[in-house]
């Protein structure tokens, strides 16, 4: 199931269980400031990058494997998982 444009798992971010951020998902603009993903994906009308037919781009790649914030490329990963849910619903 989709919970961000990234592929961030919401349900186990300390942030979305402390309330303190609903998700990308739900608000225009992260609680941490602009995000290149949410917008680029917002921006081409995906819900998010693994529906992309350039996934796994540049942006996507930096921003999952970032050294600060990164997860090692975990929610590329959720991302493709996502991409083929959808793909076996429709």
């Amino acid at each position: 199931m989709c919970t961000s444009r990234c592929g961030t798992q919401c349900n186990v971010c300390t942030y979305h269980l402390a309330g303190k951020c609903p998700g990308c998902l739900v608000q225009t603009q992260p609680f941490w400031g602009k995000c290149p993903v949410k917008g680029c994906c917002e921006g081409r009308g995906h819900a998010h990058c693994g529906l992309c037919p350039d996934f796994v781009c540049k942006l996507a790649h930096e921003f999952a494997y970032d050294p600060k914030e990164g997860d090692n490329g975990a929610r590329l990963v959720n991302c493709r998982r996502w991409a083929e849910e959808a793909e076996h619903k429709s």
